[in-house]
């Protein structure tokens, strides 16, 4: 078993494909909660149509 230090586990860790699936990951939260936002919004004006709003 190898041990490493934790600036070396640092540095690897945020070079190259981890900290692009971060991102990757953080993006794709902001769409769902958009996602969720235009459901709820369009969710609102069907309601607000059949009371006659």
């Amino acid at each position: 078993m190898n041990i490493y230090s934790s600036q070396t586990l640092f540095e690897q860790f945020f070079k190259g494909k981890a900290s692009d699936w971060i991102l990757d990951e953080l993006e794709y939260e902001k769409f769902e909660k958009f996602k969720a936002q235009q459901k709820q919004i369009k969710q609102r004006k069907g309601m607000n149509q059949k009371i006659g709003l």
